[in-house]
């Protein structure tokens, strides 16, 4: 087992076009950049023997498009984000962004061959797709998911690796009760934001984490942290908006706040915390990250009537200006790592 030092990334990666579906992560090894379906042409055949046919970019290009059409016609829970493609997308290179800082957080806190993770919110899969690579055939990786369609996705996803030591479950983390196990690490992500009841979480994790076991967690702190340099007054509405609609799905933006007080309710103990806030100019890759968020999040504030096209176009607009300035910084939000023990 290793882990990469840096993240793969090439040129064209600072150019993602979100609405475009030219860069569908499913699929992709990330280490090394190359489709996944190249490598199942050197699966062996029926007689043992390799074959050496490799496909075409282009027909692995068509079979991805083909498969977020056929994800996208799935009748979906609605999450607040949405559950599109385009969020798809988005959640992707989300992770690409933020898989160095993760990767050395699972490592610094003990994720190894053998272990067994407990992955709530799983999303798409991104991250179970890694720790599944980590703990290896030996490990497992138990991701629970309310959305249809990313369980889908997620499940496909593990298909295409040849990865069976994940059990994947449809599963909302307010109404059901959570898979039992001898877990070693949980891993938790983006998830107190949008979840109604954050104690009712927290008390759940604890009843079912073994004592001695490790919970780690990415969750914002002080989202409104993320701000333009010099400030684009668009940019900062575009912001509240974000955060008022969280807040009326019945979530909280600052995941984190509370996070301490309702671990220490439950039996845990914090053994390391981490602020992760980044200053970045357009050509880092972290630029991305937020920008990509603008593009897919204004249409969901325009179908929920909040703003209108004309505010949407103007974001747009500022956005390309502040991209085009070699000058231009961008602040993202706040997020904190804890890395807490049950005792």
């Amino acid at each position: 087992m290793f882990w990469p030092v840096r993240e793969w990334m090439s040129g064209s990666d600072l150019n993602v076009k979100i609405l475009g579906r030219s860069c569908f992560y499913f699929g992709i090894d990330r280490r090394c950049a190359r489709s996944t379906y190249a490598s199942q042409c050197y699966a062996p055949k029926a007689d043992g023997a390799s074959s050496r046919s490799r496909m075409t970019p282009e027909k692995n290009r068509v079979e991805r498009e083909h498969d977020v059409e056929r994800w996208s016609n799935m009748s979906e829970k609605d999450y607040v984000l949405g559950t599109h493609d385009e969020e798809l997308l988005r959640l992707g290179l989300q992770h690409r962004v933020w898989r160095p800082v993760v990767l050395d957080c699972w490592q610094k806190a003990g994720i190894t061959t053998g272990k067994r993770v407990l992955d709530l919110g799983a999303g798409p899969g991104y991250a179970a797709l890694d720790l599944a690579e980590i703990v290896g055939p030996s490990g497992e990786v138990v991701a629970l998911e309310r959305s249809g369609n990313f369980v889908t996705a997620m499940r496909e996803s593990f298909r295409r690796r040849g990865l069976t030591n994940a059990k994947i479950y449809e599963l909302d983390l307010m109404t059901g009760n959570l898979p039992k196990g001898n877990y070693d690490f949980s891993w938790c992500r983006w998830v107190l934001s949008f979840v109604s009841d954050q104690a009712l979480l927290i008390k759940k994790l604890g009843d079912v984490m073994p004592k001695g076991s490790i919970s780690i967690f990415h969750e914002y702190a002080y989202y409104e942290t993320w701000r333009f340099l010099p400030p684009i007054p668009t940019q900062e509405k575009f912001r509240e908006h974000v955060v008022a609609t969280w807040r009326e799905s019945g979530g909280e933006p600052d995941g984190a706040a509370d996070l301490p007080a309702l671990l220490s309710q439950t039996g845990f103990i914090i053994r390391s915390a981490t602020p992760h806030i980044f200053c970045v100019r357009p050509t880092n890759y972290m630029w991305q990250w937020p920008a990509t968020f603008i593009e897919v999040y204004l249409p969901r504030l325009i179908e929920m009537g909040r703003i209108d096209q004309i505010f949407a176009d103007k974001v747009r607009a500022d956005l390309a200006n502040a991209g085009e300035n070699a000058n231009a910084l961008m602040v993202t939000p706040l997020v904190v790592e804890i890395v807490a023990e049950k005792i």
